[in-house]
Order: structure tokens, then sequence, then C-alpha cells
């Protein structure tokens, strides 16, 4: 998580999770959740990286951008020509998380949450 990225790379983080968000039909509370940016600051927040502007460069939101973007990209390479499942799959209930959705996992656990679903689709851990 050490990791140092310049604005343009955290601008085009903030521009294909924006993308993937609305893909996933997710609201502003949800999104906010995800990346661990501050409710209350959430609707300027969201806007500002809607405009254009780069992801605050604090490692955790890092950390969790590139765990969606990982998510994503794992999805997409397991599942290349269903785009529909691909998008169901975040809110759709899980047996192997005792029926929670991925979604739910991630914003309820946190990064720790943000972690297993994307380890539970790189083959980094079991559910």
């Amino acid at each position: 998580m050490s990791e140092t990225f310049s604005d343009e790379d955290r601008a085009q983080f903030a521009r294909a999770l924006m993308q993937l968000f609305d893909r996933w039909g997710l609201d502003s509370a949800q999104r906010t959740a995800l990346l661990g940016l501050p409710q209350e600051t959430k609707a300027r927040a969201l806007s500002r990286l809607r405009q254009g502007e780069p992801l605050p460069p604090e490692p955790e939101i890092l950390h969790r951008a590139r765990c969606l973007l990982e998510i994503e990209h794992s999805l997409e390479t397991m599942l290349p020509l269903n785009a529909a499942i691909v998008d169901a799959w975040i809110v759709t209930e899980n047996m192997l998380l005792a029926s929670r959705r991925p979604l739910d996992v991630m914003i309820e656990d946190g990064v720790e949450g943000l972690e297993r679903v994307m380890n539970s689709l790189t083959g980094g851990s079991d559910w």
C-alpha cells in the first residue's frame, strides 16, 4: 500500500471507478463506502471525481481503488462474453458468503471485505 501514484494515475483510477460504479448501479452512499470517503462529504467528493479530479492520495483509498479495479478485471477475465453477469455478480447473493452479496461484504467489512472478495476471484485465498 506504500506505492506512490501520480495525479494522472489517480485521475485514471477515478474515471474507471466512476464508470464501474455506474455499471454496477451504485448509489452515492455505496460509492463512498467502497472508497472509504467520509460520508459527510460524499456528494462533493463524488462530484469532483466525476469531473475528473484524481482520487485523494491516501494509501487506504488507493488500496480500495486497486481492489475494486482488480475485482472488475477478474470478473471480466472469467466471463469475457457475458457483461450482464459480470455486472450483476456484485449484487447477487452468493452461497459462499452465507448468502451475502459481494457488495455487502465489501461495504460492511471494509478493506478486509474488499480484499476477501478480490482474493476469492484471483485465487489469493478461500472465502
